[in-house]
């Protein structure tokens, strides 16, 4: 699903499924997401670029599949910098066979946490992150959606790209919403 329908999406169903939410937060500027690039040195996958230019986030009280928070630009920085700052406390990787990681996607590198993994959506309590993977291991592609679970031990592959994220999401929408 591109960005362009996956907006449309939550667009006829925030209403239903969130009714305190009056409209979508709108868009941020170009300049904002080219901060994003700059303070993360990553750059932000195309149809990410275009969701946050035409939607910000999408705030507190909108939660997606598994209580998931869309993050605004802003945000993506800030948790970004917290994960970041996690490395200076925890080991370079996970070793696998001390029984740390109970499921990991062959896809994804054993970390906590990577330099290299954008944040893209967070739970709302803070116990997993999902991220757009910009180092995955030689089994998994650039940019591949991955979920961080580090308290239950599970690091999993969403979807290969921001795309499939939408499709996902747009599952969970569907299933609960009354739209077809």
């Amino acid at each position: 699903m591109d960005s362009e329908s996956f907006y449309g999406l939550l667009k006829r169903v925030v209403p239903e499924l969130f009714p305190k939410i009056s409209s979508l937060p709108a868009g941020t500027s170009e300049r904002c997401l080219d901060e994003v690039e700059q303070a993360t040195g990553l750059q932000l996958p195309e149809e990410l670029r275009r969701f946050l230019s035409r939607c910000n986030g999408l705030g507190e009280g909108v939660w997606l599949r598994d209580r998931l928070c869309l993050l605004s630009a802003e945000q993506i920085v800030d948790w970004w910098r917290i994960h970041v700052d996690t490395l200076q406390w925890v080991p370079d990787d996970l070793p696998e066979e001390d029984g740390v990681i109970v499921h990991r996607d062959p896809e994804i590198q054993p970390l906590i946490a990577s330099r290299h993994w954008l944040p893209v959506a967070e739970e709302v309590d803070g116990n997993f992150s999902v991220y757009a993977d910009f180092n995955p291991t030689a089994a998994g592609q650039l940019g591949q959606i991955i979920l961080v679970y580090p308290e239950a031990t599970e690091w999993r592959l969403i979807a290969p790209s921001i795309g499939g994220l939408w499709d996902w999401f747009a599952e969970d929408i569907k299933r609960r919403s009354k739209i077809s």
